[in-house]
């Protein structure tokens, strides 16, 4: 799908590309950055640039992906949004986010958060998109429910027992979200 992008106020989304490892190693590598993530565990180097090779696949292989997200000013890679067939496999598909320590607190979790979801709710077709997190993570549980999306129960995800939040198409559209105007 080259040419691929999705762009808001201030991001681009777009598709990672091999050389984009150097700046997603130095994010995966960050303790802080990593605690609500995965296990919890850094990535090396290695680890990271296998993860690159399969979220580049993904979007030729089921349309979605998460997707490298850079300021649009100066182009920079500030971390990860899109969608990911939960833990991996799915069936369900989970939006997910990742961004480095430096532009915490700036809304971009949330405003890339909503072009994702309305990739996919129009684009993609899917009927419903889901995403968990640690009940710790009071950052990401509000860009969830700003979002719009309700928890609806706890679940043993990644590895942990993680709270499910959910938002269907139907709600999306009915919210008119991700519309501009």
């Amino acid at each position: 799908m080259t040419g691929f992008s999705l762009k808001t106020e201030r991001l681009q989304l777009r598709l990672f590309a091999r050389d984009d490892l150097d700046a997603l190693a130095a994010i995966y590598g960050d303790p802080a950055v990593m605690v609500f993530v995965g296990d919890g565990a850094v990535r090396d180097r290695e680890r990271v640039r296998l993860g690159l090779e399969k979220m580049i696949a993904l979007q030729d292989e089921r349309g979605y992906a998460p997707w490298a997200v850079s300021e649009r000013d100066d182009g920079a890679l500030v971390g990860e949004c899109g969608l990911y067939p939960l833990e991996g496999v799915g069936p369900e598909v989970e939006l997910t986010y990742t961004f480095a320590r430096c532009v915490w607190g700036k809304g971009y979790a949330t405003e890339a958060g909503r072009a994702a979801l309305d990739y996919a709710f129009t684009t993609a077709g899917l009927g419903r998109v889901i995403a968990v997190a640690h009940p710790e993570n009071t950052a990401s549980i509000r860009v969830l429910e700003k979002l719009g999306m309700r928890a609806d129960g706890v679940g043993h995800y990644y590895g942990a027992e993680l709270v499910r939040y959910t938002f269907a198409a139907a709600e999306w559209r009915a919210l008119g979200a991700g519309r501009e105007g």
